[in-house]
């Protein structure tokens, strides 16, 4: 049988390489946006030219594609087109009544805790109701009975701040690092004067077991903070467990760069191996109980099934960090692998 053409080899690896230079040069270039569509026109018709002249040419112009449309991904980023309704047209403005949904756990810090939404509505005195988008950093101090999770539907007011650096050279992005989130201000209330609109009618399954699982974290928290006096240790043992980096001191994170070992601070594959090795084998020797599964060597493979979920909840336990999703992603391409016996590559992997 006649091959249809020979790429690369290992082909993963130079579909990510030509992903990654795309971001890697549309980082360096933001305002090459208008040249990147005709760019992208051009390589699809060579496409199409080449799957009927010469097809070994094909997989070349597919990495240019696929360069592109990484060049695009970090533009959307950084040069969005924003809608008139978005939270970025009313920074450093008079004070506005607010509906938002929250997005993301609580991070705490020594004085207050802060989460990020996505703006619904706002509402300014005497004017009707008005749709407005955009996420926003939400600080909040002081402390309250009714905390806000995961979900929540908020009403607050507040005025909206933007974001801006501390103008030292070299120094680190802030600004540059909230945008490529998506977030373009921040904006301070007391925990007193937020009105929580949800009900648990309106919540589904999914929203009631993330919340079920954000609740044992805070639990968590709250344990050890108050059973240890919030010492240094105490701070360690909760970010290696929770996630919650933030709540260790800048000395204490200094101390940790300069021995080399800050990336365990980082809920990553380090973690996530170690708990899905406990839950592959904890599943694995119930399933070799079962003569025929551990005979026809499906006892395995199910435990590797069976490991996903707890992994995929921990993970989310975690805070579901960038690292975390990395590693998540790692592991489960792994598990799936193994699950249907592909052999390993260790380049592509």
């Amino acid at each position: 049988m006649k091959t249809f053409f020979l790429p690369l080899r290992p082909a993963s690896f130079f579909i990510f390489l030509s992903l990654l230079l795309g971001i890697f040069a549309g980082g360096i270039y933001p305002d090459f946006l208008a040249f990147i569509y005709p760019i992208l026109f051009f390589i699809s018709v060579f496409i199409c030219f080449s799957l009927f002249l010469y097809k070994r040419l094909t997989f070349i112009l597919f990495l240019g594609l696929i360069f592109a449309c990484g060049f695009l991904s970090i533009q959307s980023k950084l040069v969005p087109k924003l809608p008139a309704h978005h939270i970025s047209h009313f920074l450093d403005t008079q004070k506005i009544k607010m509906t938002a949904r929250v997005i993301s756990f609580k991070k705490h810090h020594k004085k207050r805790y802060s989460i990020i939404i996505l703006l619904q509505s706002r509402e300014i005195k005497n004017n009707p109701k008005e749709i407005l988008s955009g996420k926003l950093k939400l600080n909040i101090y002081g402390a309250s009975e009714n905390t806000l999770q995961f979900g929540d539907i908020i009403q607050f007011s507040s005025r909206i701040k933007s974001i801006k650096n501390f103008k030292n050279p070299g120094g680190f992005d802030y600004k540059r690092h909230l945008k490529l989130k998506g977030i373009y201000g921040t904006a301070y209330t007391d925990p007193k004067k937020i009105k929580v609109l949800t009900t648990k009618e309106h919540m589904g399954f999914i929203l009631k077991l993330i919340r079920k699982i954000e609740n044992i974290r805070t639990d968590y928290y709250d344990y050890i903070s108050s059973h240890t006096k919030d010492s240094e240790s105490s701070k360690i043992i909760m970010s290696l467990i929770t996630g919650k980096k933030e709540i260790i001191s800048p000395d204490m994170r200094d101390l940790f760069s300069k021995a080399g070992v800050s990336h365990l601070l980082a809920i990553s594959g380090l973690h996530l191996s170690i708990v899905s090795i406990l839950f592959f084998s904890f599943f694995n020797k119930i399933l070799s109980c079962f003569p025929h599964l551990t005979i026809s060597g499906k006892s395995k493979k199910m435990a590797g099934v069976l490991s996903l979920f707890p992994i995929i909840g921990y993970a989310i336990f975690t805070g579901f960090s960038p690292s975390t999703q990395r590693a998540l992603i790692m592991i489960i391409i792994l598990l799936l692998s193994f699950v249907s016996e592909k052999e390993k590559d260790i380049v592509s992997s």
